[in-house]
């Protein structure tokens, strides 16, 4: 990923004629937004983490 990041960022007489072909062909892609999640467990769940089906969390759903 950092070489390829730097390679974006280079100027075009840095890159290959291939390089260059290719940063031109992907210029036109739209922006990519990164998201990450972080799941939070609730006080009421347990370990278990295969199948709950107590009140509580199917009101939750």
């Amino acid at each position: 990923m950092e070489n390829i990041a730097r390679k974006l960022a280079a100027e075009d007489d840095q890159l290959s004629d291939e390089e260059r072909q290719l940063k031109k062909a992907n210029s036109r892609l739209p922006g990519i937004t990164l998201l990450q999640l972080i799941y939070q467990q609730k006080a009421y769940e347990g370990d278990a983490k295969d199948h709950e089906f107590s009140g509580t969390s199917m009101r939750e759903h």
